[in-house]
């Protein structure tokens, strides 16, 4: 709603600092070290931490459900959808010779369901991604790749037409520009 800042601290702990006063709203702890955060159209706030993703209540910041596994940012990002029902998770690891040749974890989750709907072979090589109206896209190649946001087929990028490399992708608020 534009009113908090999020902030990961190296003490192991995420806080919500309030934007017109700049009072701390609230300082969460995040087990295994906070790695990534984002805030849901509705409030909900999720912190990604080696140990997993768990989302916390918009006011009271009430943890409401957690999300573990293999690969669930460890050291990637969180985003969620224009509508909030899904959140794409990322973790990425070195695998190669250079310092770009970088292994990334795609899952999309269901926010009101807590479960996985699918996730990405590990070798998806992504610099950045972003949710793009119904599609994951995934940047670092030529052209983009693309995965269907419910079930994670492969789709038509939205950046095909773009020659070559894409490192960095930015969206619009309702997730229909990029």
């Amino acid at each position: 709603d534009g009113t908090v800042a999020v902030s990961g601290r190296d003490t192991g702990t995420v806080t919500v600092l309030d934007i017109g006063t700049g009072a701390i709203r609230a300082t969460i702890p995040a087990a295994g070290g906070p790695t990534s955060v984002a805030i849901a159209p509705d409030g909900t706030l999720a912190i990604g931490s080696s140990e997993g993703i768990t989302l916390f209540e918009r006011d009271t910041y009430a943890p409401l459900a957690s999300f573990s596994g293999d690969g669930i940012a460890a050291d990637g990002s969180l985003q969620f959808s224009a509508d909030g029902a899904r959140l794409l998770s990322v973790e990425h690891t070195t695998g190669g010779a250079t310092r770009y040749d970088v292994l990334t974890n795609l899952a999309v989750w269901d926010v009101g369901q807590h479960r996985e709907l699918w996730r990405s072979s590990p070798d998806a090589r992504c610099f950045d991604t972003a949710i793009v109206a119904s599609n994951v896209l995934c940047s670092g190649r030529s052209p983009a790749l693309a995965f269907e946001l419910e079930t994670g087929r492969p789709s038509p990028s939205v950046l095909s037409a773009h020659p070559g490399f894409t490192q960095d992708l930015a969206i619009s608020p309702d997730h229909t520009t990029l």
